[in-house]
């Protein structure tokens, strides 16, 4: 899962079981950059899309 955290700086760091953390202004673009479009309401969404969108880390 891909999510923005507020509550560390350690970002680039392990911090839980695989998930990519973000600071909120980045989760918020790509969210804004990925298909479905995210709703702009609070809280939690959940669409089902058969393909979903690939996301490829590059670690430097």
């Amino acid at each position: 899962a891909i999510h923005s955290t507020f509550w560390h700086n350690n970002y680039g760091e392990p911090m839980s079981r695989g998930c990519v953390n973000a600071r909120p202004e980045d989760a918020k673009w790509v969210f804004r950059w990925t298909l479905p479009t995210v709703p702009y309401d609070p809280g939690d969404a959940t669409v089902t899309w058969p393909g979903g969108t690939t996301v490829e880390v590059v670690e430097n």
